[in-house]
């Protein structure tokens, strides 16, 4: 909920936050005070803060003052429930000491921070003009003014007694909760705790302030009582202070300002815990008179009983009271002739009370009545009318709490039990009373016995059942009469003869309709059209139609009577036409012969062979009475369809044996027959070419057309129709086994494996193998020859022979099923570089040679091994011709110091990576072939390629002048003797490097560099 300080915000924008319609408030305004802070002085909306709620003081919009209660604490949901009732209860009950107020469930929108917006309940409320209790009590203390005490006890009294009588307790009595107008009435604040009667299933929601109420007030039951211990505590202290008003400044503590600190009335809640310890109720004792020395012991004795026990003494200030009280109850009851009221409001004070004698016969009269009506309400709750009837005591016709509903419960009981017993049956009065009982508002429904209900429905039937004739008898219905038949028994006494008469002639047309009695359907229309008085009813259509069909049939059947007479059979079909098939006018017998008779003409004319079997057959029949006589051609299409009807049945029969090889041999058998049949129904022609393609594949020993017809069969909804015999299953498995052997081999040659080619075809029954194709079987020659060749090639790889393998591999080079294994396919494909590097040694292209020769080098030495020498030969002849180029040699001096500074451009072929430098003081170095030979040179460097295309360097020669120099380009032999390699990869001995013919030049000082002698010469 909401603090202070957020609702003196809302109350500031009043016009914007509040959401209560009234322009008065509206339009209106809070109040202000100003208070004086270390800040300055500070204004902000008026309002007085309690434990529960914060009250403002509003202006409305018309000059008038309202208080605006806002809750600082969550409320209990049903708050607007409480102060919805509150309300209209304190206007008829307590209107002098509260008053008027409104409960606004949406009252002010209220913003918080970090809170949502939130619309808070408000109470507005009349604003009281005058002091609180507490105040006022201070004031009249300080002034001394014990008249003004005492009068304010009394006025007291006689709120606490208002409360008491209206059955209210207020639950939260304190100094700050009442308010002493400026005329000196009393007045509360304050309702949140309230009880009233209505009240009486809800919880407390207030305790009340603890300076007030009973040690155990935790415990405090929500009723009428609740309050007395706290109206006990502020009319003693009433008491006391009008004898004594100083004992208020000796337990009142005060401000700087003189206000008083607390809110209790001199008692603290210590006070009550421990009461013959406390201080104050021994001051009190000792200044207090007799009278109020009763209150203080009534007080102290209140603190220690429990809190449920607890009442005000009212007894001290009138030894009559609780009479005088009783008496008033009993009053008020009286005046509203209420006897359970009454009975309740008797109290056995009122016995000897002389007061109240006048009332006793009246609270007496109402006992009777309560016993009497406690009775009949018994009664009513078994729901039985006898017993409502008989309980019903007279002395309670003048009461006033029997309802409407029981007085007419009685009264129609008892005309229902008249009419129920009476043997006259009066079932309008039954049926009346038992309807009006139904329809009242009682708390258990009527219950009638079983003999009661029985005449309830009879009495209702009897008035449908005279309804309905009276209905029917006016309308002249055939039909309604006729269902009025039935009940003629319960109906006699209410019928004249003609009536009655009416009611069976309907009955027996209706009878006569409903048998198909054509004549007897006749007979009574005739009847009913020539009597005068029957001429009035009234036939419906459908029942004219019926008596026309009558009289149709009885033509129909007296020519079929003459059809009879002349034995031919199609005479008499014609004649039983479609009218007398449901006729009555034949026997059973009769029906059967003349369905017979047309059964064999139709099928006759529909050349149906089997119809006209059937019905010829049937009619021969011992059963049948009649004779017929049939034409030369009828007997001869009877032959006919006899013998065709008999191959349909063998075939029928074939067909339900489910056996294929039956079912081909007897359709074979009467094909020509059975296919100008129309029996012979689609269905059956596709079960016969199912068995036919089945029994060709296997009479032909076909292994593919028998299984197409077997899986067709399996596919096809007649499958259930046909059924294989073991022989034919059998068959069927060799079937499928063949198709899976060849099914594997086709797919052995998709792969191109000829292992698994060969496998296959071995694995194929030896009939298979005869039926393949040139193609396949070639295939499988091919896959021989290959793999005889593969193996060749795998044991010289073994052997290691380069020659065998080469040979070995050319076979199976070419072959379409060629596949090696990764290590074979990397074997083949190096042999095959160093074939083509030793064509290219052949045909003198040495550069290719030599460049493919270091990448072989590279994946696989040992490949090299057989053309190593020309491979060498090949290096030498490319080394002679290429040196390095630019080359520049001259000797420089700095710092006391001399270098040979060396310079030269590398070729463009990369396969040249080395530089060799040799200078000598004395003569140019002599040729050399190998690195080795230059060991004997006084000076030599090796240089190897960087990624610069040039080369420069400066070397320290000490202290010479002059130096002769050759620069050359090296290459590095390619691998020697093999032997001591181990494994393909395997390094040997250290390699050799070749060396160039070079270049001859005299390095000098830089200053003579212009006269360097320079040579060159290329062996």
């Amino acid at each position: 909920m909401a603090g202070r300080l957020s609702y003196d915000d809302a109350m500031r924008f009043a016009a914007i936050r509040l959401k209560i319609q009234d322009p008065e408030l509206k339009q209106g305004k809070v109040e202000t005070s100003k208070a004086q802070t270390a800040l300055g002085t500070l204004e902000r909306p008026w309002g007085i803060e309690g434990g529960f709620a914060v009250v403002y003081k509003f202006r409305t919009r018309s000059g008038s003052f309202r208080a605006l209660r806002c809750f600082r604490v969550p409320m209990s949901p049903d708050m607007q429930f409480r102060y919805e009732r509150l309300g209209p209860y304190f206007h008829m009950h307590l209107p002098a000491i509260t008053t008027d107020f409104t409960y606004h469930a949406s009252g002010i929108l209220v913003k918080e921070a970090g809170q949502p917006d939130t619309v808070y309940p408000i109470i507005e409320m009349d604003w009281i003009e005058g002091d609180t209790l507490s105040d006022k009590i201070d004031a009249l203390c300080r002034q001394r003014d014990k008249a003004g005490l005492k009068t304010l006890s009394q006025q007291w009294l006689a709120l606490i007694t208002c409360l008491h009588k209206a059955g209210v307790a207020h639950g939260d009595l304190a100094g700050q909760n009442v308010m002493v107008r400026h005329d000196g009435r009393l007045v509360l604040i304050d309702y949140d705790g309230v009880y009233i009667p209505a009240f009486a299933q809800l919880n407390s929601i207030v305790l009340g302030q603890p300076d007030y109420q009973h040690p155990q007030s935790a415990q405090r039951k929500f009723n009428e009582h609740m309050d007395a211990f706290s109206a006990l505590v502020i009319y003693v202290v009433l008491l006391a202070l009008s004898l004594a008003p100083d004992l208020w400044n000796a337990y009142t503590r005060r401000g700087n300002r003189g206000e008083a600190l607390d809110s209790n009335l001199l008692f603290k809640e210590d006070d009550f815990k421990e009461p013959q310890r406390s201080k104050l109720f021994r001051d009190l004792e000792l200044r207090a008179d007799p009278q109020v020395q009763r209150f203080i012991l009534a007080l102290k004795q209140a603190c220690q009983q429990p809190i449920d026990q607890v009442r005000f003494p009212f007894h001290l200030i009138d030894p009559d009271y609780e009479k005088r009280e009783a008496l008033d109850r009993l009053n008020a009851a009286i005046s509203t002739d209420d006897d359970e009221l009454i009975g309740k409001s008797w109290h056995p004070l009122l016995e000897n009370y002389q007061p109240a004698r006048q009332q006793r016969e009246r609270a007496k009269l109402a006992q009777q009545r309560v016993q009497a009506l406690a009775r009949f309400r018994t009664a009513l709750q078994t729901g039985k009318l006898a017993q409502i009837a008989n309980q019903y005591d007279p002395i309670l016709n003048g009461s006033k709490n029997v309802t409407p509903d029981e007085r007419e419960a009685v009264r129609l009981a008892r005309i229902f039990l008249e009419a129920y017993r009476e043997q006259k049956q009066d079932d309008e009065a039954l049926l009346e009373s038992s309807a009006a009982l139904h329809k009242l508002a009682l708390s258990v429904p009527i219950a009638f016995t079983q003999g009661q209900q029985r005449s309830i429905e009879l009495a209702q039937k009897r008035r449908q059942l005279r309804h309905d004739v009276r209905a029917a008898l006016k309308g002249r219905e055939i039909e309604a009469l006729a269902a009025c038949y039935a009940e003629l028994a319960y109906l006699s006494q209410f019928l004249a003869d003609e009536e009655r008469q009416c009611i069976e002639l309907a009955q027996d047309f209706v009878m006569a309709c409903a048998t198909n009695d054509d004549a007897r359907i006749i007979e009574l229309y005739e009847t009913i059209r020539q009597a005068a008085q029957f001429a009035s009813l009234r036939f419906t259509q459908q029942q004219r139609e019926r008596i026309e069909l009558a009289r149709r049939h009885n033509e129909a059947l007296a020519l079929l009577q003459t059809a009879l007479k002349s034995q031919r059979a199609r005479t008499i079909a014609e004649a039983y036409i479609p009218l007398l098939r449901s006729s009555k006018g034949l026997a059973a017998e009769e029906h059967s012969f003349l369905a017979q008779v047309s059964s064999f003409v139709q099928a006759y004319d529909c050349d149906d062979d089997e119809g006209i079997s059937k019905a010829f057959n049937a009619l021969l029949q011992p059963s049948c009475s009649y004779l017929l006589q049939f034409t030369d051609a009828e007997f001869e299409r009877i032959s006919r369809a006899e013998q065709r009807y008999s191959r349909l049945q063998a075939f029928q029969a074939a067909l339900a044996s489910q056996n294929l090889q039956q079912i081909v041999e007897i359709y074979q058998q009467f094909a020509p027959t059975l296919r100008t049949m129309q029996a012979f129904t689609q269905e059956q022609r596709e079960i016969v070419r199912l068995a036919q393609n089945f029994r060709r594949g296997y009479a032909e020993d076909n292994d593919k057309l028998l299984l197409a017809a077997f899986e067709e069969i399996a596919s096809s909804v007649y499958q259930s129709r046909l059924r294989f015999t073991a022989e034919e299953e059998q068959r069927i498995s060799m079937a499928q086994q063949y198709a899976e052997q060849l099914r594997i081999f086709a797919k052995a040659l998709k792969s191109n494996e000829a292992e698994q080619i060969i496998n296959s075809y071995e694995s194929l029954a030896v009939h298979l193998r005869c039926q393949l194709s040139p193609a396949e079987t070639a295939m499988v020659a091919s896959a021989r020859d290959y793999l005889t060749n593969y193996q060749h090639f795998q044991r010289s790889l073994q052997g290691g022979n380069e020659r065998e393998i080469r040979q070995a591999y050319k076979r199976i080079s070419n072959h379409a099923l060629l596949k090696l294994q990764p290590d074979e396919q990397t074997y083949v494909r190096r042999l095959q570089q160093v074939q083509t590097l030793e064509e290219m040694l052949h045909n003198g292209q040495q550069e290719k040679a030599l460049q493919m020769a270091r990448k072989l080098e590279v994946q696989d030495l040992r490949a090299l091994q057989p053309l190593q020498s020309d491979l060498n030969r090949a290096l030498r002849r490319y080394i002679r011709g290429h040196e390095l180029e630019q080359v520049q040699v001259y000797i420089q001096a700095a710092g006391g110091r001399r270098s040979l500074v060396v310079g030269w451009r590398w070729p463009k072929d990369e396969q040249i990576r080395d530089g060799l430098l040799i200078y000598s003081a004395f003569d140019y170095p002599p040729l050399i072939r190998y690195t080795a030979d230059i060991q004997a040179a006084q000076f030599h460097h090796a240089i190897r390629r960087a990624h610069e295309p040039f080369y420069r360097a400066e070397i320290d020669i000490g202290n010479h002048a002059l130096l002769y120099v050759r620069v050359c380009a090296a290459i590095r032999e390619f691998w020697g003797d093999l032997s001591e390699a181990q494994g393909p990869f395997a390094p040997p001995r250290e390699r050799r490097i070749l060396v160039s013919t070079g270049i001859e030049q005299i390095a000098q000082l830089a200053s003579s560099a212009s006269s360097l002698n320079s040579r060159r010469k290329i062996i």
